[in-house]
């Protein structure tokens, strides 16, 4: 019975202290910039949805993926490719703002980049009124922040994917496994879901026998990552149940149900 008083009275003090679902809005998550012209710059907008102020900071990394597709932040000096205004906003209840975010850095980028766009609440003090304390009591203050992280990409004019297989393993041993290592040649992003692998077996000779390769489109690999110009992606399958144990060649051409669908 004391620990069912215990867990209730738990409970209780987290609804207590249980802040609101969403305190503000931040809006686009994912922008696309020119490296120069009318549309280098993107307006962000943010409401603040509570009927309390809200502080926010909005900074700026670079980020390239992994070869599991994993977003990993550089330590580029990003802010110093924007113009970010204003940086730090304080919105009053149920008041909406926009906030400009112009690409300041060089005109002529070759290759499509990535960057995170963060919007952070800040608890910046705000002047407000404490009520005071008797003697032998004390206040607890919980404060929830809310974070935003949205996309923006620096694309050329004419960037194009080009997706290449760098290397193939997982027929040699026991593995049940097919591994595909792609690499993006090109100067755009690439989204594997608008790409099939076509694998097919190699004779002793080197060759591929004839009607002996399996397709599979993105629905088969289920790999929807996107990857940047410079990146390698690394995709792990089960090894098609039609396709003999032994080496294979695998090609990557794009979807053609996916091309007819832009």
């Amino acid at each position: 019975m004391l620990l069912l008083k215990r867990i209730f009275s738990a409970c209780c003090l987290l609804l207590a202290f249980a802040g609101p679902a969403f305190a503000y809005s931040f809006s686009p998550s994912v922008a696309s910039l020119s490296p120069s012209g009318k549309n280098s710059s993107q307006l962000y907008s943010l409401n603040n949805e509570s009927d309390k102020p809200v502080a926010i900071e909005i900074s700026i990394t670079r980020f390239k993926r992994d070869t599991s597709g994993t977003a990993v932040d550089t330590d580029e000096d990003a802010m110093a490719n924007f113009m970010v205004y204003p940086a730090r906003i304080v919105l009053m209840p149920k008041e909406s703002r926009l906030a400009q975010v112009a690409w300041i850095g060089p005109g002529d980028v070759k290759e499509e980049r990535a960057y995170h766009i963060f919007a952070k609440q800040v608890p910046i003090p705000l002047g407000e009124e404490k009520e005071e304390l008797l003697p032998g009591k004390a206040r607890m203050e919980i404060s929830v922040l809310f974070n935003y992280r949205g996309i923006i990409y620096i694309t050329p004019k004419n960037a194009k994917p080009k997706v290449v297989v760098e290397s193939v393993a997982g027929w040699e041993g026991d593995a049940a496994e097919l591994s595909v290592t792609c690499a993006n040649r090109g100067t755009g992003l690439a989204d594997m879901k608008a790409y099939d692998l076509l694998i097919a077996p190699l004779d002793r000779e080197g060759g591929v026998p004839t009607g002996k390769e399996v397709v599979l489109a993105h629905s088969d690999h289920k790999v929807g990552t996107k990857f940047l110009p410079g990146d390698l992606l690394q995709i792990v399958l089960p090894w098609p149940k039609s396709l003999p144990k032994g080496p294979v060649k695998v090609e990557i051409k794009p979807d053609s149900d996916q091309m007819k669908a832009k």
